[in-house]
């Protein structure tokens, strides 16, 4: 099973940035959204035979030009940045973990798989926490809550094994230009803020 999953994957990397026309018979198809300045429009796909799951990204210009992005085991979600360079996909692997991918466009249009800073958010956490090592939690989730520029994106952690080790909604910043996590809100907020005199 983990060499079928790992072939498919190997293969949804190879096929990033290749063109196809039509979705083969036997998937199911289910429009997403479009991106923010409409130049693509997601598909997820879903191979009715083996339960492959996949989005794919469609030209909103010409419908036959589509790209696989991504292949994924249970559910994704598809975040892009306001200048659609960059890209986050929130993929809710189990019941018990989500992860966060980014991705980055390329020259023509494709999208390139930079990092998945899931274990690099977890480690910044726990160093922000005063501790050496993640906390062993038996649930735990990374997501993107949405880009707050065109380079950072706002995450959130959370997880839990019982009543009394649990993390609700650690919230902290990641630059995707400097690659550099942070928790100074107060600084970001400032640098997106233009304000007249009072009155």
């Amino acid at each position: 099973m983990r060499t079928a999953l790992l072939l498919l994957v190997l293969s949804a990397g190879l096929l990033l940035g290749a063109e196809a026309q039509t979705p083969s018979t036997g998937v199911e198809v289910t429009p997403g959204e479009r991106s923010p300045l409409g130049t693509f429009r997601t598909e997820f796909h879903v191979l009715t035979s083996n339960e492959v799951k996949q989005v794919w990204l469609v030209s909103a210009k010409d419908p036959k030009k589509r790209r696989l992005l991504y292949a994924y085991g249970r559910a994704v979600e598809v975040i892009f940045s306001d200048d659609e360079k960059w890209l986050a996909i929130n993929d809710f692997a189990g019941s018990d973990t989500a992860e966060v991918i980014l991705f980055r466009q390329q020259k023509g249009g494709g999208y390139k798989q930079t990092e998945n800073i899931t274990s690099r958010a977890w480690q910044f956490a726990a160093s922000r926490m005063g501790r050496k090592h993640p906390p062993a939690l038996d649930h735990n989730y990374a997501q993107v809550l949405r880009w707050t520029d065109d380079h950072t994106v706002l995450l959130c952690l959370h997880g839990h094994t019982d009543r009394h080790n649990f993390i609700d909604d650690w919230l902290c910043l990641y630059d995707v230009s400097s690659r550099g996590f942070s928790t100074d809100l107060d600084k970001h907020n400032q640098r997106h803020t233009r304000l007249g005199t009072e009155r």
